[in-house]
């Protein structure tokens, strides 16, 4: 047992030392290697801003050479000795032009050995102005570079085989002119030094600019032997700042021999631990007997036997874990509206979400490894089939499009197509991703919101009344024919053309449309609003408009909008009721005046007829011979007050009516005015067997009216109430202050024969009288409730009757708040007088 645990013991600790020593060793030599390929990148980089750096003082000092130069000087032997001696052995620069805006235009070809003082078209080269045309936004003295352009010793020099590059420069010349000077060369001779360094580290180096892509030096690296480099390298990369743009540098460096021996010595070591390991292990195992060394072997083969049952569990329930997650990811594909599919590079599908079945009624399977372009309306197979191949090869950016698709019937489905990107697969090929989606429904809503338009329209154009739409400076933006009938115009086009400011064209009074869209700013809405405008031909019409303010997402006002009609005729029709009102009132003010003037004359004679029979009657100055005498004495008598009652009741409305009536106010207490008025009507009441009951509270507060006029009131309507009411019957009389209003309301209530509605209006009206057939009804003059009526008015209360036919009625007076001197609440009302006249 103790040798089984030592010889365990032993291969744990040598394998735990054998992974830790290789871990170390690995990631150790992992980044020794890193720094050393960081330390390369950044020598070539920094021989490579070197090398850029000197070329271009190179330029600019050739450049700044030419500018003091004067005209015509450029082909001077000690000129040319000059440039010979900056141009030593091994210069970076191939060839130099020089021009300038006074016609110099001088080029030397340092490979080929030439040299023209004279522009010529056909040499291959740039003039002045070519150049100042690829050298726009240079400053003067800036060196730009150029990698690309259209002449003829550009494109030679890069049918070569290297890419050339110029680099360029605009100065001023010693005369005040502008001169451009190019120099011509190649990368590889820019940066020659930094490769001739590290020729045997490196195995390629490429030069991409960051913005546009362009690949500016793409080299295969040749090692000492001569050979070109393997696969065995690694990449890094950095940036290089040239001309004004970035530049990356991609290095495909070589591993050195040190480099490959650090690499595998992680394995080295991790082996010669294990085999020291496992020889100790051996060791130990010999110093068991045979029977610990079959049991030792039992035990390993039972570990080895659980821990692999355990990996075969921990493996299916990661199969398990991968079928679900896939089954959720399907069933998210599959809920999704459009269709989700997958081609391959030359448009056959691979892969469709279930969405292709609800859409086409077709089956995914039956569908897969068909081409999806044979599926489209024919017109538009083959142009979407060079679009996809454009894509493909990356000319062409992720797009959508229109089309039709056949299911496999022969009715087309509306869709839209979205390839939206490419995918590489696990076996390397090109996949394309995309969307399709069925637009037959979006059709549909389209094809109804243009019908719904043309009904708009069409109710728009054959409107009756006038809808427009106005700018707020009071220009016509639309406008449909009615409203340029209205206004007098021919067409809709006449009149937005013709009216430039609808307020001083259009409007009798332009301040009238000012306050218009004011108010209409202020609300928002204005509608009823009738004015008078003017017609084309100069005739005046009264319009009513209505109109709205449309503001835009900002707030800020775009437009209004309304509808007019023609309201003319009616204008016309009220004028002629106002003048025939006017008519009237004017005809019933001089028959109430004539009826008061009347009824002056009357009163004179009257009252001495009534004064006359009642001395004949009551016998002042004897005995009458005849006793019937008496009898028509006393008629002549009561038919003498009846008739200056009338008189009195006639005066009283025309006065009311004629404005001649004025209210003599005072403070006092309606109970004891009411009572006053129970003692005045006292014999009334005893004839008629009526049981009259008033409950007014004694706290009621002062009232602010005429009281003789609220007495004349009370007298009315407490008569009327026991003329109409049977014997026998009731009336009661109560008065309280209303808590939510602080009006006082008085309602005189009766049990008498009532009345319907007609007859309600009947008796409201001067002299009207209803009809009735009420056994000791005397006649009236009809003008009690007129009188009532007016006097409330004139204390600016209001005057209400209510009744039910056989049931009885109500008369309400309520005077107003203002008119109570004392406010006060009454939740409990003190029961006032009660007076019982019984017969």
């Amino acid at each position: 047992m103790r040798a089984g645990m030592a010889r365990s013991f032993v291969l744990i600790n040598g394998l735990v030392l054998a992974a830790l020593v290789f871990v170390v060793l690995h990631f150790t030599i992992g980044d020794m290697k890193a720094q050393e390929l960081r330390r390369i990148s950044r020598d070539i980089v920094r021989l490579g801003e070197d090398s850029v750096r000197r070329s271009e003082k190179m330029v600019s000092t050739l450049a700044h050479f030419y500018a003091t130069l004067e005209q015509g000087r450029q082909d001077d032997e000690r000129v040319t000795q000059s440039v010979q001696h900056l141009l030593t052995d091994g210069a970076p620069l191939d060839a130099i032009l020089w021009a300038t805006d006074s016609d110099v235009w001088y080029q030397e070809d340092i490979q080929n050995k030439t040299r023209y003082q004279m522009y010529r078209a056909q040499l291959g080269w740039p003039g002045y102005n070519e150049l100042m045309a690829h050298m726009r936004g240079l400053e003067f003295g800036q060196i730009g570079y150029l990698y690309k352009a259209p002449w003829a010793a550009f494109t030679q020099r890069s049918s070569a085989g290297e890419a050339p590059v110029a680099l360029v420069v605009k100065l001023r010349t010693s005369s005040g002119g502008t001169g451009v000077f190019m120099a011509m060369t190649t990368p590889d001779k820019i940066f020659a030094p930094s490769l001739k360094a590290y020729a045997d580290d490196l195995a390629r180096i490429t030069m991409r600019e960051r913005d546009s892509g362009h690949v500016l030096f793409d080299r295969r690296m040749q090692d000492s032997s001569g050979r070109l480099a393997g696969f065995t390298t690694e990449r890094v990369s950095d940036t290089l700042q040239m001309g004004g743009k970035f530049w990356d540098v991609y290095l495909d460096v070589r591993p050195s021999r040190v480099a490959k021996v650090l690499s595998s010595s992680p394995w080295a070591v991790g082996m010669i631990i294990i085999a020291l390991t496992l020889v100790w292990a051996a060791y130990a195992e010999k110093r068991q007997r045979q029977e610990q060394k079959l049991a030792e072997m039992s035990r390993t083969l039972k570990g080895a036997h659980t821990e692999l049952q355990s990996r075969i569990s921990e493996r299916d329930q990661l199969f398990h874990a991968l079928r679900k997650s896939e089954r959720e990811y399907r069933a998210v594909i599959n809920s999704v509206s459009d269709v989700i599919f997958e081609t391959d590079e030359t448009g056959k599908l691979v892969f469709l979400n279930e969405t292709w079945k609800r859409i086409t009624h077709l089956e995914v399977q039956e569908t897969l490894g068909q081409s999806l372009f044979l599926m489209l309306d024919p017109h538009d197979q083959m142009p979407q089939k060079e679009m996809f191949e454009e894509l493909v090869r990356g000319e062409r950016q992720a797009y959508r499009i229109e089309t039709r698709i056949n299911p496999g019937s022969d009715a087309f489905k509306p869709v839209e197509i979205a390839f939206s990107m490419l995918r590489m697969a696990e076996d390397k090929s090109i996949r394309v991703v995309g969307t399709i989606t069925d637009i037959e429904k979006r059709r549909r809503a389209e094809q109804a919101m243009r019908d719904a338009e043309q009904r708009f329209r069409g109710m728009f154009e054959n409107s009756i009344s006038g809808i427009y739409q106005i700018a707020p400076e009071g220009r016509f933006i639309s406008a449909n024919p009615a409203l340029a009938e209205i206004l007098g115009y021919n067409s809709p086009e006449e009149l937005t053309v013709a009216v430039k400011d609808i307020g001083v064209q259009i409007y009798v009074r332009p301040e009238e449309r000012k306050i218009f869209v004011d108010k209409l700013l202020f609300e928002g809405r204005v509608s009823g609003i009738e004015t008078e405008v003017k017609r084309k031909d100069g005739k005046r019409v009264w319009i009513m408009e209505n109109a709205r303010v449309v503001r835009n997402e900002r707030g800020s006002v775009e437009y209004f909008e309304g509808s007019i009609w023609d309201v003319t005729e009616r204008k016309q029709a009220e004028n002629t009721m106002r003048e025939a009102r006017l008519q009237a009132e004017i005809s019933s003010r001089t028959r109430m005046e004539f009826l008061a003037n009347m009824s002056h004359e009357l009163r004179t004679p009257l009252n001495a007829v009534i004064g006359f029979s009642e001395i004949i009657k009551d016998e002042v100055m004897g005995p009458l011979g005849t006793p019937v005498y008496k009898e028509y004495a006393q008629d002549i008598y009561d038919s003498g007050n009846y008739l200056l009652k009338v008189i009195s009741e006639i005066l009283e409305v025309s006065k009311i009516e004629t404005g001649n009536r004025e209210l003599a106010v005072t403070t006092f207490r309606l109970p004891k005015a009411l009572k006053s008025c129970m003692i005045i009507m006292a014999n009334r009441i005893e004839q008629a067997g009526v049981d009259v009951h008033m409950h007014i509270p004694d706290e009621l507060p002062e009232l602010v009216a005429e009281e003789l006029g609220v007495k004349q009131i009370m007298l009315n309507l407490i008569g009327n109430a026991i003329k109409f009411t049977p014997e026998g019957g009731k009336v009661d009389v109560t008065a309280g202050i209303d808590g939510a209003t602080g009006e006082l309301v008085i309602d005189v209530t009766d049990t008498g024969i009532g009345m319907t509605e007609d007859e309600i209006k009947k008796a409201m009206q001067p002299f009207g009288k209803v009809d009735t057939t009420f056994s000791g009804m005397k006649a009236g003059t009809g003008l009690g409730l007129t009188i009532v009526d007016s006097l409330v008015t004139l204390h600016g209360g209001r005057f209400k009757l209510m009744s039910e036919k056989g049931r009885g009625t109500t008369a309400r007076v309520i005077f107003p708040a203002s008119r109570i001197l004392n406010k006060k609440s009454h939740n409990e009302a003190a029961e006032g007088t009660h007076l019982k006249v019984i017969k």
